[in-house]
């Protein structure tokens, strides 16, 4: 595999050959199909010990020869499944750090549709709710447009404790390619179950759980 991008670490051990039951979870970091930033990384927990080890990590996940970068990231994951042996219950989840819905109103929208700000979607109702709460706040603040936002990009900027954290839009200029991306790879992964993960939330939590000082 490891024509799959470039594999920093392999600590695999010979999975169930003890009868120990493993599960394998996949994180995934996307880039751009056409750059070389996605990486993946594989972690095996074993059930008896409730202990869990980062087993594989690949670096600049890109195209290969013929082969696109989409096909290349496909093929690995579908690796990373079957080679976990009897003893392995293959890959349960990937966590994303990329949208895996998109806005409302980006696609299926009928030709009556007078608009988002009129629009009777109850996810869109939500957010124009949401909106009106916060201008009550804020005079200056810009309208939501739910072809670009989901109901989960207003509710971190309006309603969380550090709404700086999360500006960016699901089809702004950061993750409009990622968002894209998954779109099309979500179909292609079998039966793994994905989950979108923020790497910023996760941290947020983290730091107020453990206790850590903001600057640290």
């Amino acid at each position: 595999m490891t024509r799959c991008g470039e594999r920093i670490t392999n600590e695999r051990e010979s999975h169930g050959a003890d009868g120990n039951p493993v599960r394998r979870y996949l994180g995934l970091s996307v880039g751009g199909a056409k750059s070389d930033r996605t990486c993946l990384t594989a972690i095996d927990y074993y059930r008896k010990q409730d202990k869990a080890f980062v087993v594989d990590i690949f670096e600049s996940v890109s195209a290969q020869g013929e082969q696109t970068a989409d096909q290349v990231l496909i093929e690995l994951v579908s690796e990373l499944s079957s080679d976990m042996g009897a003893g392995g219950d293959g890959v349960r989840m990937m966590g994303v750090d990329a949208p895996l819905t998109l806005p409302p109103c980006l696609l299926g929208c009928e030709s009556s549709c007078q608009g988002y700000e009129k629009c009777k979607k109850p996810e869109v109702r939500w957010m124009r709710a949401q909106y009106q709460k916060a201008k009550k706040e804020n005079s200056r603040l810009k309208h939501f447009t739910s072809y670009s936002q989901r109901p989960v990009d207003l509710y971190f900027r309006y309603r969380h404790d550090e709404p700086n954290l999360f500006q960016d839009e699901t089809m702004g200029a950061n993750l409009a390619p990622q968002a894209a991306r998954m779109a099309y790879l979500k179909r292609h992964v079998g039966d793994t179950e994905l989950v979108e993960v923020w790497p910023k939330l996760a941290l947020y939590y983290l730091q107020k759980a453990l206790k850590i000082p903001k600057r640290e």
